[in-house]
This record gives C-alpha cells, structure tokens and sequence, in this order.
C-alpha cells in the first residue's frame, strides 16, 4: 500500500494545480518555525476509551481521559475510524459497528455513529447510499463544518467528501477521483482539504511528494492525518510500520524534499487530532 495527499477544495471537483509555497529550512535542516499543537490521541482499550495528550516537543504524554469517555463503550468488533474536533474544541469519535454480530451481513450492518466526547451525545449517521458504505474518516474544520470521508466497508473506492449535518444526515458531496482507497481527511491552515489515499505500492506519496523517513518505513499506511495551525504545508502523521503494534508521530512539510521528522516513536494510540481554537 502507499499514499497520495491529494489538495482540494471542499465542493469543488476539480484539483487545484497551484503549487504550495516552499518553506524555507533552517540550516541545522529543522522546519522552518513554527509553534507545534498539542496533539490529542485516542486509545481503544478493549470496549472503552482513552485520551491522551503529546506535546511534540518534549514527549510528554498525560491521560485526559477523566470527564471525557466516562459512560461510553464500544461493542465486540466496532471500529474507531474517525477522531477529530469542532471548531468549539469538542473532541468527535466516528464509531463503525461490527458488520457480523449475531447473523448480520455486510448488507445488513447498523450504520457509523458519532460519539462526542465530555457528553451523552451520540449520533447515528444517516444518509448513506447503501449499508456496504461507511465513514472512514472524518474531519472538522476551522468555519464549524464537519466533513466525512465515505467509502465502501472493504475499502474500495470510488470514496467522496461529505458534509455532516447536526442531526447526521450526510450532504454535498465530492467525489474523490481515480482508482486509489482514500483513507484519510485533514484542513491545513488555510482552510484547504487533504485527503490520504493508498495503492499496492507501499511506499507513501504526499501531495506528489513521497514521504520517506529515515528512521521509519512508513509502509502501512496512516492512521490519521493533523494539519498544523499556523503553517498551511505542516501536517502531523500517527502512523506504524507494518507488524508494529505501537504508532509513531511525524511532522511533514508537503513544500519540501526534506526526510518526515520523527517526533515520538511508541505512542499507544488509535487515532489523533488536534483541538480546534482552545
């Protein structure tokens, strides 16, 4: 499998082609500055939940889980796929429910939820063509919209951006052209949606860069993809090597040829984000 960050705008189905700025480097090759978010990672513990802090820049990691998932669980075999937040700071899990409890087939799977975290809120997601669809991403952005990105439960495309209303109710689509599986959305700084997708190569592709490391081989996919807050080319990447049961966080600047920066190597999490205007 590798990936393509494709840049669009939501809405729009034709690709920008105007190039993003290059960002200067220093000369010791670190980003160019910028003030890192404190990154927010969400740990599946069997059927409950867990959140954790990292500050990029010390390492450290603290549980905030108190207040936040207490009162919500997961049944045998549901699936996070999506963690991210509004633009208020609420902290939103996208659930996919097992698709064989019981006798149930795919055609007969109860749809995605979302679950908002620090209340009882949960959401059913409606919407959807047909019960082989799900949600398997999803994004907030910085003007109060929440994006969802669509695909068929095996992960075939074709995959669209949609819009999700406040009563789940999927609207406006865009649909992701091409014939690679999308895996993930993210807003830059300046308000541009990205999307992540995989093919069979292995070897991942950001906005038709390859993200290559050094110190990772960055061949099993993403696991979630965090525009920075300020620097419209940084983006977090939560991701693990094929076999590694731990994930790693890497900072990448789609501008430049330089090497994903690894940031934290061993973060037991699922998923990540960043929290919206707090």
């Amino acid at each position: 499998m590798s990936l393509m960050i494709t840049r669009r705008r939501f809405g729009q189905l034709a690709i920008g082609s105007t190039a993003v700025a290059a960002i200067g480097y220093l000369a010791n090759k670190t980003f160019a500055q910028t003030t890192d978010p404190l990154l927010y990672g969400l740990r599946v513990d069997g059927e409950k939940l867990a959140v954790e802090t990292l500050n990029p820049v010390s390492g450290g990691i603290q549980d905030v889980s108190e207040n936040l998932t207490s009162g919500i669980t997961l049944d045998t075999g549901d699936q996070v796929t999506g963690f991210t937040s509004l633009s208020d700071g609420t902290l939103v899990v996208c659930v996919t429910p097992a698709s064989d409890k019981g006798k149930k087939k795919q055609k007969d799977a109860d749809p995605p939820y979302l679950r908002y975290l620090g209340t009882s809120t949960k959401i059913t997601i409606s919407g959807l063509k047909d019960k082989k669809e799900t949600l398997v991403d999803i994004a907030g952005t910085q003007d109060g919209k929440l994006l969802g990105l669509v695909a068929k439960r095996n992960g075939r495309p074709p995959n669209r951006i949609v819009s999700i209303g406040r009563d789940g109710k999927i609207s406006k689509e865009d649909t992701i052209p091409g014939s690679q599986r999308a895996t993930n959305l993210a807003e830059s700084a300046d308000k541009t949606i990205y999307t992540a997708t995989v093919d069979d190569d292995g070897k991942p592709t950001v906005d038709e860069k390859k993200l290559k490391s050094d110190q990772k081989n960055l061949n099993n996919g993403l696991n979630s993809l965090v525009g920075d807050s300020s620097n419209k080319s940084l983006f977090y990447v939560l991701a693990s090597d094929r076999y590694e049961i731990t994930r790693s966080v890497l900072r990448v600047d789609v501008s430049s040829d330089e090497d994903a920066e690894l940031l934290k190597e061993g973060w037991e999490v699922n998923k990540m984000t960043k929290r919206l205007n707090v």
